[in-house]
């Protein structure tokens, strides 16, 4: 008797942005809130992996009027690890940066938006982000050509 293999492929149905920025989280969700009229709160939960060090903050909202999904996610986490009193180093303190997604460490945040956006919107919320004071940069990913796509899925 064969096997059968059963294959799996997910469909990307939400808007991906990266954004680069000097921003810190809360404040971006701020500026995100008050340009879109949206809620985006700190979630209660944070995305943390085992074989990962970091802890990436999340801010989401669920806009029943336009029946959308906005989550605003960290790609970056700044730790502050002490070192050994007995080191013999010019510092005492080491900072660390953690990456969610490796392929794009260079971007800040990631903001995911689930639901039905026409091409139009997309432009028009790019563009309104992009001109958002401490925003670097802002472009559309594909989801598609993202090997680490499933960090960003919960």
């Amino acid at each position: 008797m064969g096997k059968l293999k059963l294959d799996f492929i997910y469909d990307y149905d939400f808007f991906l942005l990266s954004i680069h920025s000097t921003l810190e989280d809360y404040r971006l969700a701020i500026f995100l809130n008050s340009i879109f009229n949206i809620r985006l709160r700190k979630s209660e939960y944070s995305l943390n992996f085992k074989q990962k060090n970091g802890n990436f903050s999340i801010y989401d909202c669920n806009n029943e009027i336009n029946f959308t999904f906005w989550s605003l996610i960290s790609n970056k986490q700044v730790i502050e690890e002490k070192t050994a009193i007995n080191s013999f180093s010019l510092f005492d303190t080491i900072y660390s940066t953690y990456v969610l997604m490796k392929e794009k460490k260079e971007v800040d945040y990631f903001l995911k938006i689930e639901g039905d956006l026409s091409g139009n919107e997309k432009q028009k919320i790019i563009k309104e982000i992009t001109n958002i004071k401490g925003v670097l940069a802002c472009a559309e990913l594909d989801p598609k050509k993202l090997k680490t796509i499933n960090n960003l899925i919960y």
